[in-house]
């Protein structure tokens, strides 16, 4: 099985080295923010009631939503990154 070390030269790199350990936590919060964030316009609605009424009020919400997705999924794909 193939394997991959990091190395880091402490304690210059000690905040290189703790990003990389959270780096699963990332993930886990760029998921949650196209789950809670981005998905709920166009599948379900938001739960936040405020949030739900000012869409019904105004339907160029969902455009501006949509095009917030847009950016956010080129910025991961510019950065080759996958959720």
């Amino acid at each position: 099985m193939p394997q991959a070390t990091l190395k880091f030269k402490l304690p210059e790199e000690e905040s290189e080295m703790k990003l990389a350990l959270k780096a699963e936590d990332y993930q886990e919060a760029l998921r949650r923010v196209a789950d809670e964030v981005f998905r709920p316009a166009f599948k379900h609605g938001y739960e936040n009631e405020k949030l739900q009424a000012l869409l019904r009020e105004n339907e160029a919400c969902y455009t501006v939503i949509g095009m917030l997705h847009d950016i956010f999924v080129e910025i991961l794909k510019d950065l080759d990154l996958e959720l």
